[in-house]
């Protein structure tokens, strides 16, 4: 069934649930035959803790290290007096390809595009740039404006620079097609992608901040454009 439907399935997420409790130990995404077989555990705690929490979706928390093998470099910004927290660096496009295989559109919630397919000029001239001049994807491509709830990170440097480890509820609010164009390279087209990297802004709302006021003004904000 996998060979013949293959073209088609990139990923598939298994759920599993218990009314009992059970330890979520480390289980990650494996790829059999080019498909990414994702298992997630829902125990009584969990399934508590969503229905109290009046959050219509499981909180996203990618670890790096455990998920992808490696953390994530990146520049802390002095805090803002928007009430916020700001982190700029860079990510490989494996990764991002990854974590949106993993993740799919759970990502993109609060990106008013919400379209992640390599159709369209905008997507077209992505995918051209991928295929026919990898090296200057970085000089072309505007980056990630992301957001999350928190963030785990090492203490910054006497330059600013952290190490960070995993990001709590990650949303892509801008960028969803630099996203969707990595992954598809990647994952429908076999593309070596491992070499690209994506600049991204994080921000992260400080506690007593309008959370949801701030989300939708950066995704709306970061994705108007002047028409040139």
């Amino acid at each position: 069934a996998i060979h013949a439907a293959k073209t088609y399935i990139t990923a598939v997420n298994v759920f599993v649930f218990t009314d009992g409790e059970c330890e979520r130990a480390s289980v990650y995404s494996k790829e059999i035959d080019g498909v990414a077989f994702n298992p997630q555990f829902w125990d009584i705690e969990l399934l508590h803790k969503q229905m109290i929490s009046g959050s219509e979706r499981e909180e996203i928390v990618i670890d790096f290290k455990e998920e992808h093998g490696a953390t994530l470099p990146a520049m802390k910004m002095l805090e803002a007096k928007g009430g916020y927290i700001c982190y700029v660096g860079f990510i490989s496009g494996s990764i991002l390809a990854d974590m949106y295989a993993k993740h799919s559109s759970r990502l993109i919630e609060q990106n008013v595009r919400m379209y992640l397919q390599a159709r369209g000029k905008v997507n077209a001239g992505i995918q051209e740039t991928i295929r026919d001049n990898p090296g200057k994807f970085f000089a072309y491509n505007n980056g990630l404006s992301l957001t999350a709830t928190s963030v785990d990170c090492t203490k910054p440097d006497k330059n600013g620079v952290c190490i960070i480890r995993s990001i709590s509820d990650l949303q892509i609010v801008n960028g969803a097609q630099t996203t969707g164009s990595i992954y598809h390279a990647k994952k429908r087209e076999g593309k070596e992608v491992g070499g690209l990297r994506i600049q991204f802004k994080l921000t992260v709302p400080r506690q007593g901040t309008d959370v949801p006021q701030l989300v939708a003004d950066i995704s709306k904000y970061s994705n108007s454009q002047n028409a040139v």
